[in-house]
């Protein structure tokens, strides 16, 4: 494969599906909410010449949605895998799986940031879905406790989902209290 499998991956996963379901970039761009320039980018093959798009889960949870597919598909070696599409949001599914493998893996918060070259509270900020990582930097994770990125992608038990999703939620409300607090 080329330099960016992931990026190659995504690329042939989003034409194919895009043709498949015999929409137009205008009406599947909208589907999966983001700009038509976007999807002109995604599905130009990458080459040496021009950096390939480097989304952020959102926009991957935006794509798997429009084509009726897991995340999982989209990033997958094998498309015949039968990913059903799942309304998991993909961080929730991340941060949890991150949380899951590193503690499997023995390493601290501090000693994944290090090993997968992001600032010390990276790997903190992303278990507590306080920001929407890009896919390269979950895949950087993915190298260091050594999995497949899709491993990363996996679907999460209902009920820790809604607990993370609850968190979250409780943690928005509070900053949101504590900003308007003066």
């Amino acid at each position: 494969m080329a330099k960016n499998s992931l990026s190659v991956r995504l690329h042939e996963a989003v034409r194919a599906g895009r043709a498949r379901l015999k929409k137009s970039q205008d009406v599947f761009a909208r589907e999966a909410g983001i700009s038509r320039a976007v999807l002109v980018r995604l599905e130009r093959a990458p080459s040496d010449q021009v950096k390939p798009l480097d989304p952020r889960l959102t926009t991957l949870d935006g794509l798997a949605k429009a084509l009726q597919v897991d995340v999982c598909l989209l990033l997958g070696d094998s498309p015949a895998e039968p990913y059903l599409y799942c309304d998991q949001e993909s961080i929730v599914r991340v941060a949890s799986n991150v949380f899951r493998l590193r503690k499997l893996s023995g390493l601290s918060q501090d000693d994944l940031s290090e090993q997968s070259g992001h600032f010390r509270t990276y790997i903190h900020r992303l278990e507590r879905l306080q920001f929407i990582p890009r896919l390269s930097d979950v895949e950087g994770i993915a190298k260091t406790v050594e999995v497949d990125v899709t491993e990363l992608f996996k679907r999460i038990p209902d009920i820790e989902y809604a607990e993370r999703t609850q968190r979250r939620a409780a943690r928005l409300v509070d900053n949101a209290d504590s900003g308007s607090e003066g």
